[in-house]
């Protein structure tokens, strides 16, 4: 749990101290090991890809089915809610809110494979997936709680 923290450089020990009872708050949620399981697995695949996305933003038009959409959409809703819990340390709640992605992100990862031949629909998913990471990084690194 405070590796995950930590991880970010937070220099404020009382900001560090909060994100650490909301990690740990988190860690005993059902979803939290499937979601650190999968964090782990974004980071693991966006560390390896060594060129540049291309697009700032992702591409509905490149879609192939509907879990592409539905994850897109709810990364979508959630950035602004989670940036303005985030300004008021609300770590608790980003990470409640967080919990809801479970479902569309085991989907994603158990129907579609990221690393596409089509270099387009490739980095569309990366980028999606490095919008989902960022989410979760306004509070800790979940990834290292594997």
């Amino acid at each position: 749990v405070y590796a995950s923290v930590v991880a970010l450089h937070i220099t404020k020990p009382y900001d560090i101290h909060r994100r650490i009872l909301a990690v740990q708050t988190f860690k005993n949620r059902p979803e939290a090991n499937a979601l650190s399981v999968a964090n782990k697995r974004v980071s693991n695949i966006l560390s390896k890809y060594e060129e540049n996305i291309s697009s700032p933003t992702i591409n509905s038009s490149l879609f192939e089915n509907d879990i592409e959409k539905t994850l897109a959409t709810q990364i979508a809703d959630m950035h602004d809610s989670i940036r303005l819990l985030s300004e008021h340390g609300d770590y608790p709640e980003i990470l409640t809110k967080l919990a809801g992605l479970r479902e569309p992100v085991d989907q994603y990862f158990d129907k579609i494979l990221v690393m596409a031949e089509d270099k387009s629909l490739r980095e569309n998913r990366l980028l999606m997936l490095k919008q989902l990471r960022g989410l979760f990084l306004h509070v800790a690194d979940i990834a290292l709680l594997q």
